[in-house]
């Protein structure tokens, strides 16, 4: 492994980039914030780092290692009695949770990942292998034997993606999809997911790992869910595409930010 850093252009772009990962904690906002783990994402290109000749040339690179996580995002919210909570775990970790008693809702999302431009001039054909640890949880916190069976809720989520700038989502694998009624109460395991992927030349791409926890409970049970990621790893191989493979195109009306 070489044990080297995308190039940077500038000493102030370097300090940008390098010490100001992308972190956005939105406010609290009521309602349950839809179902599914988000998939948007964005990150000005100064904060981005750029993969050149003399970087592809190494033909890999390890996160972190070789070069550190840049990207990450956290989202909360709840309703009457639910509390959401989404956060950092140590650096390469993060974890998001919900709880709530009868007559409430919470939910709780995180985004954590690895943003880059390839400043090759060519395309690079790649292979994307992701590592890490999961917990979750689907508990009830205290029964109510009376209330009907949809009345309570739980469910976590946990994705990986890879986007580019303009928009399209070229890989995309599900990590955990449970709830109370087809999961486990709680689970703890060690997950490796292995993606090809091409990288356009003068584009920028996220990969991304996204988690999601969120509970309900209208006149029924005590309920938690969590989800948690940690010792996320990313080893990313790559290699001059192939002259006759025909180059990917925006979706059309997409701008590049």
């Amino acid at each position: 492994m070489n044990h080297c850093r995308f190039s940077r252009v500038s000493d102030s772009a370097r300090r940008s980039r390098f010490l100001l990962p992308a972190i956005c904690i939105a406010p609290l906002f009521a309602g349950c914030g839809g179902g599914e783990a988000g998939g948007e994402v964005k990150l000005a290109e100064a904060r981005r780092y750029d993969l050149d000749a003399s970087m592809a040339e190494s033909g890999s690179i390890r996160v972190p290692g070789s070069s550190e996580l840049n990207y990450a995002s956290f989202r909360s919210g709840q309703t009457g009695t639910g509390r959401g909570e989404s956060r950092r775990v140590g650096a390469a970790g993060a974890v998001c949770l919900a709880e709530c008693e009868p007559d409430g809702s919470g939910w709780g999302e995180f985004q954590i990942g690895y943003s880059f431009d390839n400043k090759t001039n060519r395309a690079l054909d790649a292979t994307v292998k992701l590592r890490l640890k999961v917990s979750e949880a689907n508990e009830i916190k205290r029964d109510a034997p009376n209330a009907a069976e949809d009345s309570t809720t739980a469910k976590t989520t946990l994705r990986f993606f890879i986007k580019d700038t303009v928009g399209r989502e070229l890989k995309s694998g599900n990590i955990l999809n449970s709830s109370l009624a087809l999961g486990p109460k709680s689970s703890g395991k060690e997950q490796e997911l292995v993606f090809d992927a091409r990288f356009e030349p003068e584009r920028g791409y996220y990969l991304i790992v996204t988690g999601r926890a969120e509970v309900s409970s209208e006149e029924g049970k005590a309920v938690a869910a969590s989800v948690e990621v940690t010792d996320m790893a990313l080893d990313i191989a790559w290699k001059p595409a192939s002259p006759e493979a025909s180059a990917a195109k925006p979706a059309a009306g997409a701008v590049e930010p």
